[in-house]
């Protein structure tokens, strides 16, 4: 039999004291390390696009090989990006296979062969971004094919004939080859050299940040080799990046070779930089400003057509331009310079390798994606008199659908109209939508009866007690927009419309149908205003057949005499 002591009983119950305090910090450890392992996965498992994180990049192995890459494959794998590299003149991996897209995204630089791979054809681009993918074409002056022109002209875009380049005599950027194809784009509101506009960034901090604003201000990015393009009336397309006033479209002068040819061998004559004017036809680029950064289709096309084109208006003449496609807010982006991608610009770091990191977050949709989480409207009560049902027509207890609500209206309610909204972030993921947003609704039938704004709710306001289904606030994972208003002394079936387009944002589109019925008979007030003449000329008539019954009745019918009523018969007097 063992005999405890005291001593031994204490030393027992520090003991298990002490294993208990292990046990407890071994458990918040390893609680903590799930915490954090779970919030690491799921921040790798986030994709840095709205669509998705699979990427084609395309390029021609002669104007934009592999090695010239480096920089902008490092800045895609840094974001994220599964990218997948693939000649021009391949044919795998393919973009489409049965009819399912390998890939979210495709960037397709310098294509400079005349037809390119079937997957490749104008029609499967144009069908891949139907789908929901994003394309962001990179060209140049040697690049701009028939072939690529015409599918430019698919986005309400015309671009300059091959060869022709943008080039500036007063903005060369340094290290330039002497043909003045290396242009220097931004920089003060007014050229202090030339006077005029310099070009640059739209002022749309949706697309570029405000950092890379100021600092194209500041110091100008090099455009080289690049085409222009002319924007037409189509208002889904918009330009990014605006020319200098002092630039102009042509052909850039060959440089003569600094090799002396064999003696004796006939030299064929070249064209050398002078003060003279440039021969042959050229595209002025005239009346150049800042283009508006919100709403679209304000551009139109020049007047003329062809070569020798003016372009009259603010923002047709673009270097790189945008275009969003209606039905699922798919981005194109048409950038004229494909040397924006290549080591050589992008490693200089400064302004170009912020120029580009901006142009590939909107074009693959990593900011300015919008998309509608869902939408209510619901009918005010009056006052604590209203006590009709909150919904009419929505069946018995038991039919199929009940309790879903029919919305249906009368005239002359007062409704309130609401819609939450979410956008994507790489780092957040979907989270609420801006709260700043110029939202409207519009009641139409045919055509629109009442536009109204939308106005962000608080997650603090308090909803309305007569309201009949208060609509939710800002949750933590959208933002509520909300309007009241009343409906028109007008019957028939409504359509509550929000369709809201601007420039860098995803188009939002909603539409809920509810019918609005006119006033049952029990419905109407006791006594119309209106209705007081025809009340009036009853109660005449009632009044003056009394009169008439009462003298009709009041006659004394023993003097009436054979001659009718009110004749006396005279008598003869002897």
């Amino acid at each position: 039999m063992l005999a405890f002591t005291p001593a031994s009983n204490a030393r027992r119950r520090r003991s298990s004291s002490s294993t208990m305090r292990i046990s407890l910090c071994l458990s918040f450890v390893f609680t903590a390390l799930l915490c954090l392992l779970s919030s690491v996965s799921a921040a790798a498992s986030r994709s840095p696009s709205a669509t998705g994180n699979r990427l084609l990049l395309i390029h021609d192995t002669e104007h934009s090989p592999r090695s010239s890459l480096t920089e902008l494959n490092s800045i895609l794998s840094g974001r994220g990006y599964a990218t997948t590299f693939r000649d021009a003149k391949s044919n795998s991996p393919a973009l489409v296979e049965y009819d399912e897209a390998n890939f979210d995204h495709v960037i397709l630089l310098s294509p400079g062969s005349k037809a390119l791979p079937t997957d490749l054809s104008p029609q499967k681009l144009v069908a891949f971004l139907k789908q929901g993918g994003n394309v962001v074409f990179g060209l140049s002056a040697a690049t701009v094919t028939p072939a690529m022109r015409d599918l430019a002209r698919e986005f309400s875009l015309e671009f300059q004939e091959r060869g022709s380049a943008l080039v500036d005599h007063f903005r060369v950027a340094q290290g330039d080859d002497g043909r003045h194809a290396s242009v220097l784009i931004g920089g003060p509101e007014i050229d202090g050299k030339t006077g005029l506009y310099p070009g640059g960034l739209i002022s749309n901090e949706v697309i570029f940040s405000r950092e890379t604003i100021e600092k194209v201000k500041a110091q100008p990015f090099v455009y080289k080799d690049g085409s222009v393009h002319q924007v037409g009336d189509v208002p889904f397309v918009f330009p990014l990046i605006l020319p200098p006033g002092s630039s102009f479209s042509a052909e850039p002068p060959t440089v003569p070779s600094p090799s002396s040819s064999e003696e004796g061998e006939e030299q064929t004559p070249k064209a050398s930089l002078t003060s003279e004017p440039l021969a042959g036809t050229t595209d002025t680029l005239t009346g150049l400003g800042p283009f508006p950064p919100v709403l679209l289709g304000n551009g139109s096309t020049g007047s003329g057509g062809g070569q020798g084109a003016i372009a009259q208006d603010e923002g047709v003449t673009s270097l790189v331009s945008a275009f969003q496609v209606s039905d699922n807010s798919a981005r194109a982006l048409w950038i004229g310079s494909s040397a924006l991608f290549s080591d050589a610009l992008l490693s200089q770091g400064g302004s170009n390798r912020a120029v580009v990191e901006d142009l590939l977050g909107w074009g693959l949709q990593e900011k300015g994606v919008l998309r509608v989480v869902g939408t209510q409207h619901t009918r005010v009560r009056a006052g604590s008199e209203d006590v009709r049902p909150a919904y009419e027509g929505e069946g018995r207890e038991g039919d199929e659908g009940f309790g879903e609500g029919q919305r249906m209206y009368r005239v002359k309610d007062t409704v309130t109209y609401s819609i939450e909204l979410e956008q994507y972030t790489p780092e957040l993921g979907w989270s609420p939508a801006p709260r700043d947003l110029d939202l409207q609704v519009t009641l139409s039938m045919i055509d629109p009866f009442i536009t109204v704004p939308l106005h962000a709710t608080s997650a603090n306001d308090s909803t309305s007690a007569t309201n009949l289904a208060s609509p939710t606030s800002s949750s933590k994972s959208s933002t509520t927009y909300t309007a009241t208003f009343q409906l028109p002394d007008r019957h028939g079936v409504f359509s509550f419309v929000v369709l809201w387009r601007r420039a860098g944002f995803s188009y939002l589109e909603a539409k809920d149908v509810a019918p609005v019925r006119p006033f049952n008979h029990d419905e109407h007030p006791r006594f119309l205003s209106a209705a007081w003449p025809y009340v009036a000329g009853a109660w005449s008539t009632i009044g003056g057949f009394l009169v008439f019954v009462v003298v009709w009745v009041s006659l004394d019918w023993a003097k009436v005499g054979a001659g009718g009523v009110g004749v006396v018969k005279k008598t003869k007097t002897a």
